[in-house]
């Protein structure tokens, strides 16, 4: 009888044994339902509950396409859940992407993963480092909170939160927005980045310092192809040691040392202390060429005044050959300073002589004086204007209190300037006066009029006092009481005084960009404080 029970218990014993080992070879087999996270691989069943299963060593889980390793896992069967820790690593055989974490949180049902601690996400194109990841699998979406690192072949990116796409390679950073490569910095508080083209896209300020110090700014974002280094500014500004532009958009190609502007642009030169303006402009940074074309306007700092030249298209060349400089200025040139005023069809100015060339019919307004000629060339010394030269067709007329005109007639003539007045003018060739003669300046003694080969006029206080003709000259002094109206005038004359450019004229040609100016000085000061 003892023998019999003996075997009863030997029996029962082997019994219990095999239907536990059943048991736990059935919990391993991957389940038939598959959306359910299922087990290939486990070293040790820690312990089981009717929802819940723990397994540790060198635990593989897979659901559909997705494959999760780790050093433990706790399931649950009823969310369809797994909580994986310590080497987690998580790949999918059709998607590139491998993440590794600390911590993960698998749901299975909306296969959405939650990675904590020491994340790194991986694929063909990145890598991304963070301490909390949210990892949609169906979209391929991931999104970090608290601090994250996309590095790439190129570039840098760290932002305090962002979005990953794995399946358009579309990375998006939100705050505190920096992107770092060998040639640039770029800060930004939005900025949207391809990992496969290397293409990123800002809204807002956005600020760039390049390895050179040179400044980009754009304070209605940009767009930026770092690996073909040119960007698109919107309301951008971009300055080096030599040069400023802005423009309301602003296109810069780095290896071509090209700059495009379109929309109130403006392009200052250090060197020359010179701003050109227009509506649209070219710069070509290695020919130190530019052209900026609609309603263009130059404007030459000198120490006590400023220059503006205003006109259709304005052209700048500037090089280390001081032969090669100039600037050039066509269609409806209008000329203002405080000392000199005028108008002509086109403009040039030379460095090396420091001569500005005027052709088509020029005027030139300086005090109460008119100066016409064909062609007129203007000499500098100093800052100042020292020369004015008048080919072909020359004529000089001032008007008096009591509205009769000075005039001045001749083939060329040199006018020459003195603390910003007339001090004389030299007539070559078929010199014609007329010059009303004044007693104390209030009792009009007559009209003089002179002809001759050549001439010379004598200013004071910028009105004529003295007249020398020479060789052959022929005049007659006319009294008040028998001038002759026809005779008055000499022939060519036309006073076109409300023709004269005043700084109204100037400020209503360009009266956006000098808008947008004040604008920027007063973002400019909100910036430093």
């Amino acid at each position: 009888m003892l023998v019999n029970l003996s075997k009863y218990i030997f029996f029962s014993l082997g019994l219990c044994l095999i239907l536990s080992a059943s048991d736990l070879l059935a919990q391993v087999r991957p389940a038939t339902n598959s959306n359910r996270i299922q087990i290939k691989q486990a070293d040790v069943l820690v312990g089981q509950t009717n929802a819940y299963r723990k397994l540790r060593g060198n635990v593989i889980l897979t659901q559909k396409t997705s494959t999760i390793y780790c050093d433990s896992v706790t399931l649950d069967d009823l969310r369809n859940e797994a909580k994986a820790y310590g080497n987690v690593r998580i790949i999918d055989s059709e998607d590139p992407v491998v993440i590794t974490s600390k911590y993960l949180l698998y749901e299975g049902n909306t296969r959405i993963v939650r990675l904590r601690d020491k994340v790194v996400m991986r694929d063909d194109k990145s890598t991304l480092y963070t301490d909390q990841l949210d990892y949609e699998r169906e979209t391929g979406i991931s999104y970090y909170y608290d601090g994250g690192k996309l590095v790439d072949t190129t570039n840098v990116l760290t932002s305090e939160r962002g979005t990953y796409n794995s399946i358009t390679k579309k990375a998006v950073f939100v705050k505190k927005v920096v992107l770092v490569n060998p040639d640039y910095t770029l800060n930004s508080d939005t900025l949207d980045y391809y990992t496969d083209t290397k293409i990123a896209t800002t809204e807002g300020l956005t600020k760039i310092v390049s390895k050179n110090d040179d400044l980009l700014t754009a304070r209605e974002g940009l767009k930026y192809d770092t690996r073909q280094e040119t960007f698109e500014f919107y309301q951008g500004r971009i300055e080096n040691d030599k040069s400023i532009t802005e423009g309301d958009w602003l296109f810069y190609d780095k290896p071509k040392m090209f700059y495009e502007g379109k929309g109130d642009v403006s392009l200052y030169s250090k060197e020359r202390e010179m701003y050109i303006l227009g509506d649209e402009g070219e710069y070509y940074e290695d020919r130190g060429f530019s052209k900026v074309f609609g309603k263009a306007l130059m404007k030459k700092l000198f120490e006590n005044d400023t220059l503006f030249v205003a006109a259709d298209t304005l052209i700048s060349q500037d090089s280390p050959d001081i032969k090669e400089k100039y600037v050039s200025a066509y269609y409806g040139v209008r000329i203002f300073k405080n000392d000199l005023q005028g108008l002509a069809d086109s403009l040039a100015y030379q460095f090396t002589d420091s001569t500005i060339y005027l052709y088509n019919d020029p005027i030139l307004w300086s005090e109460e004086n008119q100066m016409e000629a064909d062609s007129m060339r203007i000499l500098t010394a100093n800052e100042a204007i020292d020369k004015i030269y008048m080919k072909d067709r020359s004529f000089v007329t001032s008007k008096d209190t009591s509205d009769n005109f000075n005039q001045i007639k001749g083939r060329e003539m040199l006018t020459h300037l003195k603390d910003e007045q007339i001090s004389k003018v030299d007539v070559s060739g078929n010199a014609e006066s007329i010059y009303y003669v004044w007693e104390k300046d209030s009792i009009l003694m007559g009209m003089n009029k002179l002809i001759c080969s050549d001439m010379l006029i004598l200013f004071l206080d910028g009105k004529v006092s003295r007249i020398k003709a020479m060789v052959k000259p022929e005049g007659t002094l006319t009294p008040p009481d028998e001038f002759v109206e026809d005779q008055r005038l000499l022939q060519g004359f036309a006073w076109r005084v409300e023709e004269r450019t005043t700084y109204d004229d100037i400020l209503a040609w360009r009266r956006a960009a000098v808008r947008r100016k004040l604008l920027q000085e007063e973002l400019d000061q909100l910036d430093e404080k």
